[in-house]
Protein backbone atom coordinates (compact mmCIF):
# COMPACT_ATOMS: atom_id res chain seq x y z
CA UNK A 1 0.00 0.00 0.00
CA UNK A 2 2.85 2.36 0.87
CA UNK A 3 4.49 2.06 -2.53
CA UNK A 4 1.11 2.49 -4.27
CA UNK A 5 0.42 5.72 -2.41
CA UNK A 6 3.88 7.08 -3.20
CA UNK A 7 3.47 6.04 -6.85
CA UNK A 8 0.13 7.86 -6.95
CA UNK A 9 1.79 11.04 -5.74
CA UNK A 10 4.64 10.83 -8.24
CA UNK A 11 2.25 10.25 -11.14
CA UNK A 12 0.31 13.32 -10.07
CA UNK A 13 3.60 15.25 -9.97
CA UNK A 14 4.24 14.49 -13.62
CA UNK A 15 1.03 16.25 -14.62
CA UNK A 16 1.41 19.30 -12.42
CA UNK A 17 1.78 22.81 -13.83
CA UNK A 18 4.95 24.49 -12.58
CA UNK A 19 3.43 27.94 -12.10
CA UNK A 20 0.44 26.76 -10.09
CA UNK A 21 0.35 25.55 -6.53
CA UNK A 22 -0.92 21.99 -6.71
CA UNK A 23 -0.86 18.84 -4.65
CA UNK A 24 2.67 18.26 -5.94
CA UNK A 25 3.77 21.28 -3.93
CA UNK A 26 3.07 19.32 -0.76
CA UNK A 27 5.15 16.25 -1.61
CA UNK A 28 7.10 15.98 1.66
CA UNK A 29 4.04 16.64 3.79
CA UNK A 30 2.04 14.08 1.79
CA UNK A 31 4.72 11.46 2.42
CA UNK A 32 4.57 12.17 6.16
CA UNK A 33 0.79 11.91 6.07
CA UNK A 34 0.94 8.56 4.28
CA UNK A 35 3.47 7.26 6.81
CA UNK A 36 1.22 8.37 9.65
CA UNK A 37 -1.82 6.70 8.04
CA UNK A 38 0.08 3.47 7.43
CA UNK A 39 1.28 3.31 11.03
CA UNK A 40 -2.16 3.97 12.51
CA UNK A 41 -4.91 5.33 10.32
CA UNK A 42 -7.03 6.39 13.28
CA UNK A 43 -4.24 8.75 14.34
CA UNK A 44 -5.11 11.17 11.52
CA UNK A 45 -7.05 14.20 12.67
CA UNK A 46 -10.15 15.43 10.83
CA UNK A 47 -8.23 17.78 8.56
CA UNK A 48 -5.62 15.17 7.68
CA UNK A 49 -8.43 12.75 6.84
CA UNK A 50 -9.83 15.28 4.38
CA UNK A 51 -6.48 15.46 2.63
CA UNK A 52 -5.73 11.75 2.72
CA UNK A 53 -9.06 10.40 1.51
CA UNK A 54 -9.62 13.12 -1.09
CA UNK A 55 -6.16 12.71 -2.59
CA UNK A 56 -6.58 8.93 -2.58
CA UNK A 57 -9.82 9.32 -4.54
CA UNK A 58 -8.29 11.80 -6.99
CA UNK A 59 -5.35 9.48 -7.58
CA UNK A 60 -7.67 6.55 -8.29
CA UNK A 61 -9.66 8.62 -10.76
CA UNK A 62 -6.41 9.74 -12.40
CA UNK A 63 -5.09 6.17 -12.57
CA UNK A 64 -7.97 4.19 -14.01
CA UNK A 65 -11.13 6.13 -13.35
CA UNK A 66 -13.61 6.01 -10.51
CA UNK A 67 -14.08 2.29 -11.10
CA UNK A 68 -10.47 1.73 -9.99
CA UNK A 69 -11.39 3.25 -6.62
CA UNK A 70 -13.88 0.39 -6.31
CA UNK A 71 -11.94 -2.55 -7.76
CA UNK A 72 -8.96 -1.57 -5.62
CA UNK A 73 -9.10 -0.83 -1.90
CA UNK A 74 -10.13 2.84 -2.04
CA UNK A 75 -13.83 2.16 -1.60
CA UNK A 76 -13.06 0.24 1.59
CA UNK A 77 -13.02 3.74 3.07
CA UNK A 78 -16.03 5.11 1.20
CA UNK A 79 -17.61 6.68 4.29
CA UNK A 80 -14.39 8.50 5.16
CA UNK A 81 -14.03 9.65 1.56
CA UNK A 82 -17.57 11.02 1.42
CA UNK A 83 -17.02 12.81 4.74
CA UNK A 84 -13.81 14.33 3.39
CA UNK A 85 -15.53 15.52 0.22
CA UNK A 86 -18.32 17.00 2.31
CA UNK A 87 -15.76 19.03 4.26
CA UNK A 88 -14.58 20.42 0.93
CA UNK A 89 -18.17 21.13 -0.06
CA UNK A 90 -17.61 18.96 -3.12
CA UNK A 91 -21.26 18.03 -3.37
CA UNK A 92 -21.21 17.52 -7.13
CA UNK A 93 -18.72 14.67 -6.89
CA UNK A 94 -20.49 13.24 -3.84
CA UNK A 95 -23.66 13.01 -5.92
CA UNK A 96 -21.82 11.12 -8.66
CA UNK A 97 -20.21 8.73 -6.18
CA UNK A 98 -23.57 8.03 -4.59
CA UNK A 99 -24.97 7.24 -8.04
CA UNK A 100 -21.99 4.96 -8.66
CA UNK A 101 -22.67 3.24 -5.33
CA UNK A 102 -26.06 2.32 -6.79
CA UNK A 103 -24.24 -0.06 -9.14
CA UNK A 104 -23.43 -2.24 -6.10
CA UNK A 105 -26.76 -3.63 -4.91
CA UNK A 106 -26.70 -5.44 -1.61
CA UNK A 107 -23.51 -3.80 -0.36
CA UNK A 108 -24.50 -1.27 2.23
CA UNK A 109 -21.17 0.47 2.70
CA UNK A 110 -19.17 -0.87 -0.28
CA UNK A 111 -16.37 -2.04 2.00
CA UNK A 112 -16.19 -5.61 0.68
CA UNK A 113 -13.50 -5.62 -2.00
CA UNK A 114 -14.16 -9.17 -3.22
CA UNK A 115 -17.89 -8.57 -3.51
CA UNK A 116 -17.35 -5.27 -5.35
CA UNK A 117 -15.13 -7.03 -7.88
CA UNK A 118 -17.68 -9.81 -8.38
CA UNK A 119 -20.31 -7.19 -9.10
CA UNK A 120 -18.07 -5.21 -11.47
CA UNK A 121 -17.25 -8.40 -13.37
CA UNK A 122 -20.95 -9.16 -13.72
CA UNK A 123 -21.95 -5.79 -15.15
CA UNK A 124 -23.86 -5.85 -18.37
CA UNK A 125 -24.18 -3.22 -21.04
CA UNK A 126 -26.54 -1.04 -19.00
CA UNK A 127 -24.27 -0.90 -15.95
CA UNK A 128 -21.21 -0.17 -18.09
CA UNK A 129 -23.10 2.68 -19.78
CA UNK A 130 -24.02 4.13 -16.35
CA UNK A 131 -20.39 3.74 -15.25
CA UNK A 132 -19.12 5.53 -18.36
CA UNK A 133 -21.59 8.39 -17.94
CA UNK A 134 -20.58 8.91 -14.31
CA UNK A 135 -16.87 8.61 -15.16
CA UNK A 136 -17.22 11.29 -17.85
CA UNK A 137 -18.83 13.67 -15.37
CA UNK A 138 -16.33 12.98 -12.61
CA UNK A 139 -13.24 13.49 -14.75
CA UNK A 140 -14.46 17.02 -15.46
CA UNK A 141 -14.67 17.70 -11.72
CA UNK A 142 -11.20 16.62 -10.66
CA UNK A 143 -9.37 19.91 -11.25
CA UNK A 144 -11.94 21.76 -9.17
CA UNK A 145 -11.70 19.19 -6.37
CA UNK A 146 -7.91 19.38 -6.43
CA UNK A 147 -8.07 23.18 -6.22
CA UNK A 148 -10.44 22.93 -3.25
CA UNK A 149 -8.12 20.45 -1.58
CA UNK A 150 -5.07 22.67 -2.11
CA UNK A 151 -6.92 25.61 -0.58
CA UNK A 152 -8.00 23.41 2.33
CA UNK A 153 -4.43 22.25 2.97
CA UNK A 154 -3.28 25.86 3.04
CA UNK A 155 -6.17 27.09 5.17
CA UNK A 156 -5.78 24.30 7.72
CA UNK A 157 -1.98 24.69 7.72
CA UNK A 158 -1.40 21.01 6.95
CA UNK A 159 1.78 21.80 5.08
CA UNK A 160 5.03 23.49 5.92
CA UNK A 161 4.84 25.47 2.65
Amino acid sequence: MKSLLKKIFHQKAETSVNNKLSLVSFHSDWNRLVEKWLSNKISLNKDENVWFYTQQLLASIDNGGLVSFYYNSGADNIEETLTALSQLEAYNIIEQIEQFNGLFPGIEKNNDLDRRNEIINSWGEMEVEIQNTIEEKIILMTDDIEDKLVQYIIKKQLSSI
